[in-house]
């Protein structure tokens, strides 16, 4: 196959990138938003309040509007294994074909089924029949999140396949040879945890700040309190977990992607782990990567963090410096991406503290600052998992399925540059429209409020 000049590699590559990112936005917040919506469900079908119908209701909203945004910006991805990158497809379409229809079959029609028996069935089925609806529609949106995490781990950490070889050594072809272990590779559990866990971060920061601004202007004190204490201590467990299991996955990457973790940690020279500093700040150059300025944590190395003994980890200096990640985009966006995650334990701890003196309810200023603060930090979690995703993605270049097929040698050999130029603008264009009426969408629904809504609007 003719190879596609550098142009055409970046347009592919920053088309795939945008619109991977922009609806990442989306099921971010639907599928941790799923299960509080089967959380305040629960307590509707337990009580038969009104006051929980209506808590449920708006929850219901906000995910059907975020759900509805986020499988219109979904379709537009799989188009693209067929337009910009059809040679990708071509070679590992036998590995990545039944997850892709598994998501589809067994999880994307279960949700929206269900989501439908919830928004239209409101006032026509019983309360457990919306209960257990409520319960298929969390399940299927975390079965969906787990068939496109194992296609996408999949490629971080491939097995289970057989490769096919020209006689110049060029890959014609990728077999599935053992489905089990394609689907549960090495990095796919601990993803999924990290990935979900994630979820269930910007969905209570989310409904912490939406509780926080009602509160604020003492609104819908019913929903507040539903919402305040439960929130709060899932955000503080949420963020430990997350971490934790963030730590679990960077001990995979550290023995499966080298490269990546040599990146991440900026391991430069290849030495026993108990020697190699652990950075706690670093501040590089933009333009050529070189470390301006570094403070690594005392008394505290590699060793202790990855909690691995004495192992060795290879350095920048042992691999090919063209199968080596761009490293300032890499090291900033995983680091960046920790220090949010580091916010958000403290975020939770000081806010687990109030709630538990019962201090939140006072009237103190300290206590209005932490609720600004809560609306304020809204946007924080959105922006930590597109940068766990950045750190993931750029981290795994060159290539596109790691060890086995370069991006390079996996995009259509047919479109010329000016198309995938005028389709990305079109995204662009689209994407940016779809933002606006998503915000304004939402804005719209919490400037009402709860007591606002009625069946026929949920």
């Amino acid at each position: 196959r003719k190879r596609k000049n550098m142009d055409a590699i970046f347009l592919a590559r920053a088309q795939f990138a945008f619109t991977v990112a922009f609806h990442f936005l989306f099921p971010a917040l639907s599928i941790g938003l799923s299960w509080y919506v089967f959380y305040f469900m629960t307590k509707y079908f337990k009580s038969g309040n009104e006051e929980d119908a209506k808590v449920t209701k708006f929850w219901l909203k906000i995910f059907t509007i975020t759900f509805a945004v986020g499988v219109g910006t979904g379709i537009t991805m799989a188009l693209q294994f067929g337009t910009n990158w059809a040679t990708y497809t071509y070679l590992v379409g036998d590995i990545i074909g039944a997850p892709l229809a598994a998501e589809v079959i067994l999880a994307f029609f279960l949700e929206s089924t269900f989501l439908a028996v919830l928004i239209f069935g409101w006032s026509k089925v019983s309360r457990r029949t919306l209960w257990i609806s409520s319960f298929l529609v969390a399940f299927g949106t975390t079965l969906s999140a787990f068939w496109i995490l194992v296609v996408n781990s999949w490629m971080q950490t491939p097995a289970g396949y057989y490769a096919s070889y020209d006689s110049n050594g060029n890959l014609i072809g990728v077999q599935l040879a053992d489905f089990m272990a394609a689907v549960f590779n090495p990095s796919t559990v601990v993803r999924l945890l990290h990935t979900v866990t994630a979820s269930i971060v910007v969905a209570s920061f989310f409904i912490f700040g939406v509780s926080s601004y009602y509160k604020l202007r003492n609104k819908h004190e019913y929903l507040v309190k539903n919402s305040f204490r439960t929130v709060m201590i899932i955000i503080l467990i949420s963020s430990v977990a997350l971490m934790f299991f963030g730590h679990l996955q960077a001990s995979v990457v550290a023995e499966n992607q080298p490269e990546k973790f040599a990146t991440y940690e900026l391991v430069f020279v290849t030495a026993p782990a108990q020697d190699q500093k652990f950075p706690m700040v670093a501040i590089l150059n933009p333009f050529n990567g070189d470390i301006l300025f570094r403070i690594d944590m005392p008394f505290f190395s590699l060793s202790d963090y990855m909690l691995m003994g004495s192992t060795s980890y290879r350095g920048l200096d042992s691999f090919i410096p063209d199968q080596l990640p761009p490293f300032v985009l890499t090291v900033y966006s995983f680091h960046f991406m920790i220090l949010l995650g580091l916010l958000f334990i403290a975020f939770g701890f000081i806010g687990t503290v109030l709630f538990y003196k019962n201090r939140i309810y006072e009237d103190k200023i300290y206590n209005k600052l932490f609720l600004a603060l809560g609306v304020i930090a809204i946007p924080f979690p959105f922006i930590a998992v597109q940068l766990g995703w950045m750190a993931a993605e750029v981290g795994r270049q060159p290539w596109i399925v790691y060890g086995l097929l370069k991006t390079s040698d996996a995009i259509s050999v047919s479109v010329p540059e000016w198309q995938i130029l005028m389709s990305l603008i079109l995204f662009v264009s689209i994407y940016v429209i779809l933002f606006i009426l998503w915000v304004t969408l939402l804005v719209k629904t919490i400037l009402k409020g709860p007591e606002e809504i009625s069946v026929s609007e949920v």
